[in-house]
């Protein structure tokens, strides 16, 4: 009898050891599983990425592009042109006195409409002046 009980006691560890070793198999694969997921996430956001770089860089080495920053970051200029530098202080002169006036063109007061002044011309009636 004690050694049916040792063979099921030696069984009984056997099976708990290969049940807490299958559940840490199984954690485990789930979390490399979950690693792999992130990866590939990462993995597509780099393509991504790449493919906006490869597209900017396109664009940064065409003529139109060279050109222009030529112009607006170095002042050059092609052959028979002529370079204007305007200072920022004219430039904000210009703005506050361009701001001014729409401000003023847009809040003067209602003029008169033209038949109320031809009434008024030709009937001298009062009433119907603003």
């Amino acid at each position: 009898m004690t050694r049916n009980r040792f063979v099921y006691f030696l069984l009984l560890v056997i099976g708990l050891y290969l049940v807490v070793s299958l559940s840490r198999s199984i954690y485990f694969l789930s979390q490399k599983t979950k690693d792999i997921e992130d990866a590939q996430i990462r993995v597509e956001e780099d393509i991504k990425n790449n493919t906006k770089l490869n597209r900017e860089l396109i664009e940064i080495q065409s003529p139109e592009f060279i050109e222009k920053q030529a112009r607006e970051k170095l002042n050059m200029s092609r052959p028979k042109e002529t370079v204007v530098v305007i200072p920022k202080e004219l430039i904000e002169q210009t703005a506050s006195q361009t701001a001014t006036y729409s401000a003023s063109f847009f809040n003067r007061p209602e003029e008169v409409p033209n038949w109320k002044k031809w009434w008024n011309l030709f009937w001298g009636n009062n009433t119907l002046h603003n």
